[in-house]
């Protein structure tokens, strides 16, 4: 079973956020490579963690997705190549 959460629309993203956290080391999180982390100055780069806290409250897009928590609670981010096979098992 899976549930889905839409960063712009659904809210809620704090402890959505903080959650993750909490199993993902944050530089595992930051998504370097999406248009909205090329687009920031380099004093918002230049972060730490309460301010890449702000950062991803601030542009959720941030993100690295896809974004799975599997059933022994980690979490599982990004997609390569394999990644899900071992899940459908």
């Amino acid at each position: 079973m899976y549930k889905t959460h839409d960063l712009r629309k659904d809210g809620a993203f704090a402890a959505l956020l903080e959650h993750i956290l909490n199993r993902v080391p944050l530089v595992e999180v930051i998504n370097k490579r999406s248009k909205t982390w090329r687009d920031l100055s380099d004093e918002e780069k230049d972060y730490d963690g309460n301010s890449a806290r702000q950062l991803l409250l601030t542009y959720p897009t941030l993100l690295k997705r896809p974004l799975l928590e599997l059933d022994d609670g980690s979490i599982q981010i990004g997609y390569r190549d394999g990644d899900y096979d071992k899940l459908s098992g």
